[in-house]
C-alpha cells in the first residue's frame, strides 16, 4: 500500500516524459531529463517536498509521513546505462548514510 502511494505520488510529480520504473524492493529508477546539475537539483527538492508533503492514509483517521532519499547521477549519451545506475546506487547509499530525506549527486 505504501509502495503503490509512493509510485502514485512520484508519477505526479514528474514530468510526463520521464519514466518511472520500480528497481529492486523499495527503489525506484527516475530518468529525469536536466540541463545542468543545477535543474536537477530543483527537481530533486520538488520531489523531496512533495513526497513529505503527501502523507499515507493508513487508517481511518491516521496517516504515515514518508521520507525518500535520492541518488542522483549525471549522464551523457556516452555512457552505458549499468555505470549510470551503479553510480545513482552509490550515490543513494551516500545518502542514506548521512541521513536520509535528501539527495546526494554522484561523482562523474
Amino acid at each position: 500500500m505504501v509502495l503503490r502511494h509512493l509510485a502514485g505520488t512520484l508519477k505526479q510529480s514528474l514530468r510526463i516524459d520521464e519514466p518511472l520504473y520500480r528497481y529492486g524492493g523499495e527503489e525506484f529508477i527516475w530518468l529525469l531529463k536536466s540541463k545542468s546539475a543545477e535543474e536537477a537539483i530543483k527537481s530533486a527538492r520538488r520531489v523531496l517536498a512533495t513526497v513529505g508533503t503527501t502523507p499515507v492514509p493508513i487508517a481511518y483517521d491516521e496517516t504515515l509521513r514518508l521520507t525518500i532519499t535520492l541518488g542522483l547521477a549525471l549522464a551523457d549519451e556516452m555512457e552505458d546505462i549499468s555505470s549510470v545506475i551503479k553510480r545513482a546506487d552509490m550515490a543513494l547509499y551516500e545518502g542514506k548514510r548521512s541521513g536520509r530525506n535528501r539527495y546526494v549527486i554522484a561523482e562523474p
